[in-house]
C-alpha cells in the first residue's frame, strides 16, 4: 500500500490557548493544594486537572495519511480513516460557528462543529489557516489541516502508482 504523510502544525491560537489552560491548572493545582491541609483533595485536584488536560490530547490530530481514496486522520486515541467521495476544497474559517463537541483551541479544534453556509461538519484540525473541506461517501462533511493543504488536496486525486515486475 502506498501512501502520503502529511504533517500538521499548531496555529498562535492553539499555541496559546493551550499553553494558558496548562499554565492555569498547574497554577491552580499549586495554590489549591498547597493551602490545603488534606492530601486526599490535593491527589483528587491532580487528578482532575491533570485528566482536563490528558483527555482532549487524546483525539489531537497528529497527521494525516493519503493512500488511494482514503484519508486517516492520526490520533493517539485511534485513527479515522474518511473515503474521499469529492474534490477536497480549501475552506476559509470563520468565526460564524459554533462548537457543539470537542475542543475548541486546546491541542487543536476537533469534534462536530456547526458552521453558517456549511452545517454540520466534523474537524480533524490544528490550524484555522491551512482548512480542507472533505466529503466523504456518506456526505458527511470533514475540516482537516494539512500544513501543504493545495499538495494534499492534489494527493487525493492523484492515482497511485500500482507494483510492476520487471522481468530480465
Amino acid at each position: 500500500m502506498y501512501e502520503v504523510i502529511f504533517s500538521t502544525s499548531w496555529d498562535n491560537l492553539v499555541k496559546g490557548v493551550t499553553t494558558s489552560i496548562f499554565l492555569l491548572l498547574v497554577s491552580l493545582i499549586s495554590i489549591l493544594g498547597l493551602s490545603s491541609d488534606s492530601l486526599l483533595l490535593t491527589i483528587v485536584l491532580i487528578i482532575v486537572f491533570s485528566s482536563i488536560l490528558l483527555v482532549p490530547y487524546l483525539w489531537m490530530p497528529r497527521g494525516y495519511t493519503v493512500s488511494d481514496s482514503i484519508v486517516t486522520v492520526k490520533r493517539p486515541i485511534g485513527d479515522v480513516r474518511i473515503s474521499v467521495a469529492q474534490v477536497p476544497l480549501r475552506w476559509k474559517w470563520t468565526w460564524w460557528g459554533l462548537r457543539l463537541f470537542g475542543s475548541g483551541g486546546l491541542y487543536g479544534y476537533f469534534g462536530i462543529f456547526a458552521f453558517k453556509g456549511m452545517g454540520i461538519v466534523r474537524m480533524h484540525a490544528t490550524n484555522r489557516h491551512k482548512l480542507v473541506l472533505i466529503r466523504d461517501i456518506e456526505g458527511r462533511k470533514y475540516l482537516l489541516s494539512p500544513d501543504e493543504p493545495e499538495r494534499f488536496i492534489q494527493q487525493t486525486q492523484t492515482p497511485f502508482p500500482t507494483q510492476t515486475t520487471a522481468f530480465l
